[in-house]
C-alpha cells in the first residue's frame, strides 16, 4: 500500500458537506487565461499601491517610533 510508508493514526470518514477542502480540490481547475489574467491583475494592483503609498517611509518612521525596537 502507498500509505504504509506514512504514519497515520486514525483516519475518519467526513461527508462531502463538511471537507470543504476536498470539495475544492476535487473541482476542475480554471482555464489557464482566466487565472493568468487573475495574476496579472493582482501584480498590477500590487505595483500600483507600492508606487502610489509612501510606505516604505511610513514602516522606517514607524519602527523608529517604536519602544520595542529602540531596544
Amino acid at each position: 500500500m502507498k500509505l504504509s510508508a506514512y504514519q497515520i493514526e486514525e483516519i475518519k470518514y467526513r461527508p462531502g458537506k463538511l471537507n470543504a477542502n476536498a470539495d475544492s480540490l476535487s473541482r476542475n481547475p480554471l482555464p489557464d487565461d482566466i487565472v493568468n489574467q487573475h495574476e496579472v491583475s493582482t501584480i498590477e494592483t500590487a505595483v500600483n499601491l507600492w508606487q502610489n503609498t509612501n510606505i516604505l517611509k511610513d514602516i522606517k518612521e514607524e519602527q523608529q517610533a517604536d519602544p520595542k525596537l529602540k531596544q
